[in-house]
């Protein structure tokens, strides 16, 4: 299956929502992410903590930057945030691999600033979604290469 956003929203069942979170709250995350074009030119789409209890967000990667959708859903309320980031600003990527036991894609996005960004093939989603994700890390790594250059 290949994840973007109407995918995302049409898949996902109310078991594999994160805990707290509500249908809904996805839904307009989905929608105002249309509304603000940040669909168009969509390289990637990589849903950070689906199927698992953690905070969700949605990582939409362009040719130049990339745009990290925080979702938070708490009393029937959705509060989003949207942070853009361009390649430029990265100081380091790492692509982290094992293919042995717990197989796993890690990639790592360190900036002059704040905290790095993680993405992680086993943590960030179930284990039947870690092969795809791992593909998914993959291709990340190789679009913000690209945009850095």
């Amino acid at each position: 299956m290949i994840f973007n956003l109407d995918t995302i929203y049409e898949n996902i069942h109310l078991t594999d929502i994160p805990k707290g979170y509500e249908r809904n709250s996805i839904e307009t995350a989905i929608n105002q992410i249309k509304t603000l074009g940040l669909e168009e030119g969509l390289l990637q789409l990589y849903p950070q903590g689906i199927y698992t209890e953690e905070m969700l967000k949605l990582l939409l990667f362009h040719k130049n930057n990339f745009t990290v959708v925080s979702i938070e859903s708490k009393d029937s309320r959705t509060k989003l945030r949207f942070e853009t980031i361009k390649y430029k600003a990265i100081v380091s990527i790492e692509l982290e691999m094992s293919d042995r036991g717990n197989k796993y894609r890690q990639l790592s996005l360190g900036f002059g600033f704040g905290n790095p960004i993680k993405l992680h093939s086993y943590e960030d989603t179930n284990m039947h979604w870690s092969d795809p994700f791992m593909e998914k890390i993959e291709h990340i790594y190789r679009i913000i290469r690209a945009g850095i250059e």
